[in-house]
C-alpha cells in the first residue's frame, strides 16, 4: 500500500467563484520511498501542493491519504501524530530558531517525541557530524552562513528518521556549491525515505531525482520516472510523547520579555487597583454611611408640619403653606411609631441666637433640643470627652464647637434674649435668660456639620410654661403663659416637635421622611444624610465608570501585550506546529508567561491595596467626615473579602490566558503556510 497519495486534490484562493485556482484536481500516488521532485513556473501549484500535503493548508476539495486515511479527516491528535512522527519539513528560508543554538534546534524533534535530553545530544552529534556541523552544536543559529543553515535545518528534518520529508525550494537562496551539498543530503536522505522538494533548479532535480513530476497552471501534465527501485517499507517505532520542552520556551520567553512584562505588570496594577479601591467603595460605602447617619444626638427628633395647596379659581398658580397638623394627623402618618409629640418653641428661642461663652459674645453655634438629657435612650457611645448628666441646667456640644472653643467642658454657654410676641393686636415680651454648663464632647459625623450645642428640652419647656404673658392674659381673661400661646396658635408656629424613643425604628422613620405626604416630617439628621448619599452617588457613577474602563483596561493590556508577544515570535509557532507540537504544547509558554504575570502583579495589587485603602479613608475622612468608606468588598458570609479577594485572582488569571490564548488560536485560522509567508 501507498503511503502517501491524493485524490482530486484541489485548492483556490480567494472563494471558489471569483478566486484564484492553485491546484487543480491533482491526483497521484508516491512511492514509498525516493526523491520526488517537482517542477513548474511560477504560480503553477508546486508550493500549494507542497503544503496541502504536509497540512500547512487545507485543501478546498480532494483528498489526501496517509496508509489509506484521509488525513484532514483525522482528529487533531492524528494530525499532531502524521507531523511530528511521520514527516519533516524543509523550508526555502530554513525555518529555524534563530535565537537558539544549532544543538538546540536539531534535537527539539526528539524532545517532542519523548526522548531524554542526553540520549537526543548524543544522536545530534552524531547527525552533525555526518553533515560536517561537529563544531557548530554550540553556536547560535543567527551566526552561521545561509549554507550552514540550510543544513542544519535538513539535520533537524532526518535526525527523527521520518517517513516522509517535504522540502520547499531548499537550494533557493543559497549559491551552486551549498546547493549541490544540500541535494546530495536530501538524496542520501530518500534512500530511506520519501523526500518531496519543489525546486526552479532542473539542472540539480535531474541530477539527483527518483521522479519529476512537471506541473503547469495547477495541473499534472507529465512525470518522468528516472530510477525505478523503492525498496522495501522501513516500519517505524512510535517513541510517544513529551511536552517537558515547553518549559524552555517558557524560561526563554520570560528572559527574553522581562522588561515588557514589568511595564505589563505596571499597568495591571494600576488597573487592578483601580479595581478594587472603586468596587471597594461601591460595595462597602453604603453600609459604612448607615452605620454613620445615627452619628448625631438629633438623630431621635424631627419636625412635622402639614402643607396646604391654595388654588385661585382656574389660574394656574397654587400655593402653598404650612400649618400645624392635629394629633390625629400626626398619628395616622407615623402609625404605631414610639414618638412622643412636643410644641416647635422655636419662635421663642431662635436656632441660631446670641450667647455668650468665656465673657464674648457669639452668634455661630446652632442651639438643638434633646428629650433625653442622661443620654440613656440615645447618645451614650457617642461621648468623646465628659460625661452624661441628670443636672439641671446642663449641655452638650459637639466637636465641631470644642474645635472653635478648646476645652470648654465645665464652662458655661449663656442665652439672654427678649423675643416679642405680637399679633397685630396684642404685644407681649418674653424674657430668655438660661445658663448651660457644657457637660460633654460628642463625636459627630462632621459632614455638613456646623458647631452645635444640645440641650435639654424639658428644661426650657419648663420655663416656658412658668413665663406668663400679662397682655395676652389680660385679653382673655385668663393666665397665658408662653407654651400656651404656642397651644392656641396665637404665636407664628406651624409645625409641631417629635421625639422618637426606640432608635431601632429610625430606619422606618427615614423611609417615612422620603414618602410622599402632605403630613411632611423633616429631620436635619436626616437631610445632611441624604445630601451626602446624593454626593455619593453621583461620585458612585463615577467610580463605576472608572471600574468599567479599569476592567476592559487590565482585559485590553494583557491582550495587547501578549498579541505582541505573538506577533514577535509567530514565525516560531508556526514553526512549532509543522514540527507536530499540539495546540496546547504550543500555548503553554504563553499561558505560563501569561498567567505568571497575572498572578504577581495581582498579588501585588491585593498587598498595595491595603495601605492605598488606609491612606484614601484617611482623606475621605478628612474631607468627609467617614473613614471607613473603602473596603474590601464581600457579599453577605457566602462571599467574605478573602473569598472575594481569591476569585479576584482566578478571574486576573483567567483574563490572563484568554488573552494570550486568543491570538494563537485565531493564528490557527489563518493556516501555517500563511503565517510563515507574513513573516
Amino acid at each position: 500500500m501507498k503511503t502517501l497519495s491524493c485524490s482530486k486534490l484541489t485548492k483556490t484562493y480567494g472563494g471558489q467563484t471569483e478566486g484564484v485556482l492553485a491546484l487543480n484536481s491533482f491526483t497521484y500516488s508516491f512511492p514509498n520511498k525516493g526523491l520526488v521532485s517537482i517542477l513548474g513556473k511560477s504560480g503553477s501549484g508546486k508550493s500549494t501542493l507542497l503544503c496541502l500535503l504536509s497540512l500547512m493548508e487545507k485543501p478546498t476539495a480532494g483528498k489526501v491519504y496517509f496508509k489509506g486515511d484521509d488525513i484532514n479527516a483525522l482528529p487533531d491528535k492524528a494530525k499532531n501524530r502524521f507531523l511530528r512522527d511521520e514527516t519533516s519539513f524543509i523550508f526555502q528560508h530554513y525555518g529555524l530558531f534563530d535565537k537558539e543554538t544549532v544543538l538546540e534546534n536539531v534535537i527539539l524533534p526528539l524532545l517532542m517525541k519523548g526522548y531524554s535530553r542526553k540520549k537526543a545530544i548524543k544522536k545530534a552529534e552524531t547527525i552533525l557530524l555526518r553533515f560536517g556541523l561537529k563544531g557548530f552544536a554550540r553556536r547560535e543559529v543567527a551566526t552561521l552562513s545561509g549554507g550552514e543553515k540550510q543544513r542544519v535545518a535538513i539535520c533537524r528534518a532526518l535526525i527523527k528518521k521520518p517517513r516522509i520529508i517535504f522540502a520547499d525550494e531548499p537550494t533557493g537562496a543559497l549559491d551552486a556549491r551549498n546547493g549541490e551539498e544540500v541535494m546530495k543530503m536530501l538524496s542520501s536522505a530518500s534512500k530511506s525515505a520519501l523526500v518531496i522538494m519543489v525546486s526552479h533548479n532542473k539542472e540539480l532535480v535531474e541530477a539527483y531525482s527518483d521522479r519529476i513530476l512537471h506541473l503547469k497552471d495547477g495541473k499534472l501534465v507529465s512525470e518522468e520516472k528516472l530510477k525505478t527501485e523503492e525498496g522495501v517499507e522501513e516500519e517505524k517505532t512510535n517513541t510517544g510523547t513529551s511536552s517537558f520542552w515547553v518549559l524552555r520556551f517558557f524560561a526563554k520567553y520570560l528572559k527574553e520579555d522581562f522588561r515588557r512584562n514589568i511595564l505589563t505588570g505596571l499597568s495591571g496594577i494600576i488597573g487592578c487597583l483601580s479595581i478594587l479601591l472603586s468596587f471597594g467603595y461601591l460595595t462597602c460605602s453604603k453600609e459604612a454611611m448607615q452605620r454613620k447617619r445615627g452619628e448625631t444626638l438629633e438623630y431621635l427628633s424631627a419636625n412635622i408640619s402639614k402643607k396646604e395647596i391654595i388654588n385661585y379659581g382656574n389660574s394656574p398658580v397654587s400655593l402653598s403653606r404650612e400649618k400645624r397638623p392635629t394629633i390625629e394627623e400626626i398619628n395616622d402618618r407615623l402609625g404605631s411609631l414610639n414618638y412622643s409629640v412636643h410644641p416647635d418653641y422655636s419662635v421663642f428661642f431662635p436656632l441660631s441666637p446670641l450667647y455668650g461663652f468665656d465673657n464674648e459674645e457669639y452668634s455661630d453655634v446652632s442651639f438643638v433640643s434633646i428629650y433625653d438629657s442622661s443620654l440613656e435612650e440615645y447618645g451614650k457611645n457617642l461621648l468623646i470627652e465628659g460625661e452624661a448628666s441628670l443636672e439641671q441646667g446642663i449641655c452638650y456640644v459637639n466637636d465641631v464647637f470644642a474645635k472653635s472653643h478648646p476645652s470648654p467642658i465645665g464652662k458655661e454657654v449663656v442665652v439672654d434674649l427678649t423675643v416679642p410676641l405680637d399679633n397685630g393686636f396684642i404685644h407681649d415680651e418674653v424674657k430668655i435668660y438660661y445658663r448651660f454648663a457644657i457637660k460633654g464632647i460628642i463625636g459627630e459625623f462632621s459632614y455638613m456639620n456646623t458647631p452645635k450645642v444640645y440641650y435639654p428640652y424639658g428644661l426650657v419647656e419648663n420655663e416656658l410654661r412658668k413665663t406668663i404673658l400679662e397682655n395676652h392674659s389680660e385679653n382673655l381673661g385668663k393666665k397665658i403663659n408662653a407654651l400656651d400661646a404656642l397651644e392656641l396658635g396665637l404665636a407664628n408656629e406651624n409645625s409641631k416637635k417629635v421625639f422618637f424613643h426606640d432608635p431601632n425604628e429610625m430606619d422606618l422613620v427615614y423611609n417615612k421622611i422620603k414618602e410622599e405626604n402632605n403630613i411632611v416630617i423633616s429631620s436635619n439628621a436626616f437631610m445632611v444624610f441624604d445630601s451626602f448619599s446624593s454626593l455619593s452617588e453621583a461620585f458612585s457613577l463615577c467610580l463605576w465608570l472608572l471600574f468599567a474602563i479599569s476592567l476592559f483596561g487590565v482585559i485590553g493590556i494583557n491582550a495587547m501585550s501578549f498579541l505582541s508577544l505573538f506577533l514577535k515570535r509567530r514565525k516560531e509557532v508556526a514553526l512549532l506546529f509543522s514540527l507536530g507540537a499540539k495546540k496546547s504544547e504550543v500555548m503553554t509558554p504563553f499561558l505560563l508567561e501569561s498567567g505568571l504575570a497575572s498572578i504577581l502583579y495581582c498579588l501585588l495589587s491585593i498587598a498595595l491595596f491595603y495601605p492605598l485603602k488606609v491612606l484614601f479613608n484617611l482623606l475621605l475622612q478628612n474631607y468627609f467626615g467617614i473613614g471607613d468608606l473603602i473596603d474590601i468588598p464581600s457579599f453577605g458570609p457566602s462571599v467574605s473579602g478573602p473569598v472575594f479577594l481569591a476569585l479576584f485572582l482566578a478571574i486576573n488569571v483567567f483574563i490572563a490566558l484568554f488573552s494570550g490564548s486568543m491570538p494563537i488560536l485565531f493564528s490557527l485560522r489563518k493556516g501555517l503556510r500563511k503565517e510563515l509567508r507574513d513573516e
